[in-house]
């Protein structure tokens, strides 16, 4: 009789460990399943910060050009002030104004006039 208790205490033992190896397999499967989980979502945040970056360093980009771009016309129109152009394409000393160059030609005396139709008097009621 001890000996049939025995065996009954050592398939328990042996059914319970199974259990506890499967317990484990599923703890860890979940566990698992978790940090894919959070690691998906780290990378797609990654991503998106990414993304933002790049577009920060492209923003970044555009306003030093347009700085540089600015600094460049301030100078041209620093220099434009301390030395004016005549209209002849030539700079002119400071002080002195520039000559007024010939009018151009009137676009009515370039074009003949084309006479008009005569206009008809309002109808009497």
């Amino acid at each position: 009789m001890l000996l049939v208790l025995f065996a009954v205490v050592v398939n328990r033992q042996q059914v319970q460990a199974e259990q506890l190896a499967q317990l484990q397999q599923r703890v860890q499967a979940l566990e698992n399943s978790r940090a894919l989980e959070r690691t998906s979502v780290l990378e797609e945040q990654m991503r998106t910060m990414l993304t933002r970056l790049q577009a920060m360093e492209k923003g970044g980009q555009l306003l030093q050009a347009l700085e540089r771009q600015q600094q460049q016309l301030q100078q041209d129109l620093q220099q434009l002030r301390a030395n004016p152009i005549g209209r002849g394409g030539d700079i002119l000393e400071p002080g002195v104004e520039p000559t007024p160059g010939p009018r151009p030609a009137r676009p009515s005396a370039a074009v003949p006039r084309q006479p008009r139709p005569p206009v008809a008097a309002p109808a009497e009621p």
